[in-house]
């Protein structure tokens, strides 16, 4: 499955991040992830934001915890000066249905003089 810009896959009930560029900033976005070890062995469930909001319905437990988490991966980026310049339901992954990931590495940009230069135009 792919959320965001990452291919994520299931093999005995284990899951894998299966991305060819493992590049820095690939690396810190699964540090950004803060899980032990960065060790996925722990989840029990993993899902896209999109397809978990069709499985649950929202309530505020469930808002709490994904701007909880958002903003706790938000202030990782920031203290490395990154930043993200989107974000779209199919970027965010949800772990054991309470945790919520933003993975996208292609919406990571770099803050260099206090800016961020976007030299790409987004399609919606």
């Amino acid at each position: 499955m792919l959320i965001g810009s990452l291919d994520i896959y299931q093999k005995n009930n284990k899951y894998y991040i299966d991305n060819v560029n493992q590049d820095d900033i690939f690396l810190m976005l699964i540090d950004s992830f803060q899980l032990d070890g960065n060790d996925f062995s722990t989840i029990f469930s993993l899902s896209s934001l999109k397809e978990h909001m069709n499985q649950t319905i929202f309530n505020n437990v469930t808002t709490n915890n994904l701007l909880r988490s958002l903003y706790q991966q938000l202030d990782f980026f920031r203290e490395r000066n990154y930043s993200i310049s989107f974000m779209d339901v199919s970027d965010i992954m949800v772990l054991n249905n309470d945790k919520f990931l933003f993975c996208n590495t292609d919406k990571l940009l770099e803050i260099k003089n206090g800016k961020i230069l976007i030299t790409q135009i987004y399609d919606k």
